[in-house]
């Protein structure tokens, strides 16, 4: 079965508890203090932010960014983590609103997977100085972007019995 964004409820959908604990558990346990959970809306053009922490530059209430600079979108076309120790020797990261308003200066991103297996976004965390992340820190980003992966599968699934039941109505 084919699910898009809406269904899933991850894009404009309300606030969700599940989601917003992770971005909190992803700062404290990279030790940063900001992260997000972005998916992408590639026919709108837009990276929905989903969750964040410590972002002030992404409001509550406009939770959607433009593509052009996203690095969502690079972690999603590479479907691996991206970590960037230095933002300002990467010119995609120097100039991404989100690092530059939240003064980040080091960025790691792990895909997060639809019910068919494609990225659909990415979780990230942003740090306020340079820094080597190591492949445990990349290790610990997919494990917590795998944990969003199988929140949307549940979802999916759930999904899948509504449109059973009521398809045996």
């Amino acid at each position: 079965m084919k699910y898009d964004l809406f269904d899933l409820r991850v894009l404009d959908a309300p606030r969700d508890s599940a989601f917003d604990s992770l971005a909190w558990l992803s700062t404290e346990v990279l030790s940063v203090p900001s992260t997000l959970l972005s998916v992408l809306d590639l026919p709108r053009g837009r990276q929905h932010v989903r969750a964040q922490v410590g972002l002030t530059c992404v409001a509550a209430n406009e939770p959607d960014l433009p593509l052009r600079h996203s690095l969502a979108h690079r972690v999603c076309a590479l479907n691996q983590v991206v970590a960037i120790d230095d933002t300002a020797q990467d010119p995609e990261a120097a100039n991404s609103p989100v690092i530059v308003n939240s003064g980040g200066k080091a960025y790691i991103g792990a895909p997060v997977h639809g019910p068919d297996h494609r990225p659909l976004g990415a979780l990230e965390a942003i740090a306020p100085k340079p820094r080597e992340w190591t492949p445990v820190d990349q290790d610990k980003l997919a494990a917590l972007a795998s944990y969003a992966s199988q929140t949307i599968l549940l979802r999916a699934s759930l999904e899948t019995i509504k449109i059973m039941n009521r398809s045996q109505q």
